[in-house]
């Protein structure tokens, strides 16, 4: 038994992986050159190709030849590895559902567990997912109609369609008797015989389950019969135009963030992997709302399939080539108007800032001093200069911690720590309403809606996550330390490892 468990959850995770790598594949390669591009960035390394009249353009080569090679792959699995993988999930979970549903019935043991009906089990061996010898009658007898069935062998079975609960039925002979009129007794003999347990058995379940095959689980030839057929209803019909623009523009998703990525790393901060993390998070999330809701324009006729799932891609990638046309000439990713308009208002708020500090510091000195000046006063109009002693002054009492050393660590823990944080809980949505979103779509759940589920499950996401927040800051804080060799300059002035962390 724990053998074909262990091969059971084996199987899952491999029919899962599909799915789960689809989408990983643009993701992970949006990541690793965000990190890539930041971290040749902050070493100056960029600065140095460029100082030897190499452009920025030139290092698209490498990055974009990655690119086509992920997307050619992502295509592959789109196209024949996503399709096996959904339906194997689909039927693995109608094969434990099934199997769960027998498990419930005892062997010798009088279930009630369906209305209506009473079930004996003679036998059920343990490698087998069928009984011998079954027993099947009604649970409260009726003037008419009454039915008890028995049967060699027997097995229990969800029906295709995940909405009913089947018995079957071998070498079967069933008795019917009318109460009306007892003289009439009838005895068919079935070699195999089918019968209803539960209908609508999807009713006490979470989620449906069928073994009929899925949009997302059919492939090119299938989805495109499915368009041509006349019977096919019209939304049917726009959701299959968009499983087959869907199977590429999500691989050709990997060559825009390509395109975005390379000028958007191009930076000189010291966030580092955080930074590019953040980033990331940020264009996937900008990405899917975008793919999701062209999806949605496309199911009701809004917007042509084609266009509803390329318009992500197309945008993002003129994005990346404007952002890269400016970095390349030593612009900001702003336009100059608005770049040099935010400057000088946070230069001149900057400068509001520290004159209002220096005023208020001067303010503070000068009553300082005459409060001195007074004290001098007092004391010299009641002492005589014969009785006048030496004063000591004793310093103010202060806190040892937090000192300026530990303001600074704290205050780059708490930028990494929200980043990090930030990145956790858009990961964690992204990734759930890319699983839940036909389920939106089906019900025409209003956006509102599901603001406000996402905005209640962020607290419930912070929760779970904020332990691996919490480690992940820490690491990456003290790495950032030790790059720009601040642990070594503080431990070279007597402080610890200790008493940074």
């Amino acid at each position: 038994v724990a053998m074909r468990a262990a091969r059971g959850e084996r199987d899952l995770l491999l029919l899962t992986l599909p799915n789960i790598v689809v989408l990983t594949v643009p993701m992970s390669l949006l990541f690793g050159i965000l990190i890539a591009v930041g971290r040749l960035s902050s070493d100056s390394e960029l600065i140095a190709l460029r100082a030897s009249g190499i452009g920025l353009s030139r290092l698209y080569r490498p990055i974009l030849t990655l690119s086509f090679v992920l997307a050619a792959i992502n295509v592959a699995l789109m196209v024949y590895a996503l399709p096996w993988g959904n339906h194997g999930l689909q039927q693995a979970r109608l094969a434990i559902m099934t199997q769960g549903v027998s498990q419930e019935v005892k062997p010798r043991v009088f279930s009630e567990e369906w209305d209506g009906k009473v079930l004996y089990v003679f036998e059920s061996p343990p490698n087998e997912n069928r009984w011998h010898g079954v027993f099947l009658s009604e649970a409260v007898p009726s003037t008419e109609d009454n039915q008890i069935t028995t049967a060699e062998i027997g097995e229990v079975r969800v029906d295709d369609r995940g909405e009913r609960v089947v018995l079957e039925l071998h070498n079967a002979v069933r008795h019917k008797l009318d109460l009306n009129s007892p003289t009439r007794y009838e005895v068919s003999r079935h070699r195999d015989l089918e019968l209803v347990l539960e209908d609508k058995f999807l009713t006490n379940q979470k989620a449906k389950v069928s073994a009929n095959k899925g949009l997302r689980e059919l492939s090119l030839a299938e989805l495109a019969e499915k368009v041509r057929s006349p019977t096919t209803p019209s939304e049917q019909r726009n959701l299959a135009r968009v499983e087959i623009h869907k199977k590429f523009s999500i691989p050709a998703a990997c060559l825009a963030f390509g395109l975005i990525a390379l000028p958007l790393g191009f930076n000189n901060r010291r966030g580092g992997k955080a930074s590019g993390f953040a980033l990331s998070i940020g264009v996937l999330a900008i990405y899917y709302v975008l793919l999701f809701n062209g999806e949605e324009a496309a199911r009701y006729g809004k917007a042509p399939a084609w266009l509803a799932m390329w318009a992500p891609n197309l945008i993002l990638a003129a994005v990346g080539v404007f952002l890269l046309m400016r970095r390349n000439r030593d612009k900001t990713i702003l336009l100059s108007r608005l770049d040099r308009w935010i400057r000088e208002e946070v230069w001149a708020a900057w400068r509001f800032v520290r004159r209002w500090r220096r005023q208020k510091r001067q303010e503070f000195e000068d009553r300082k001093v005459e409060r001195m000046r007074i004290r001098e006063e007092r004391g010299q109009e009641t002492q005589s200069p014969e009785s006048r002693k030496v004063v000591l002054r004793i310093p103010r009492l202060r806190l040892l911690f937090p000192n300026l050393l530990d303001r600074y660590v704290i205050r780059l823990f708490c930028y990494v720590m929200a980043i990090s944080l930030a990145s956790g809980i858009g990961l964690y949505i992204v990734a759930d309403l890319s699983q839940i979103f036909d389920e939106i779509l089906k019900n025409k759940i209003e956006q509102s809606i599901v603001f406000d589920y996402y905005k209640y499950l962020s607290l419930q996401i912070f929760y779970d996550i904020s332990p691996i927040v919490i480690l992940v800051a820490t690491l990456m804080t003290f790495s950032l330390l030790a790059r720009t060799n601040e642990v070594t300059a503080s431990k070279a002035l007597g402080i610890s490892l200790y008493r940074l962390a």
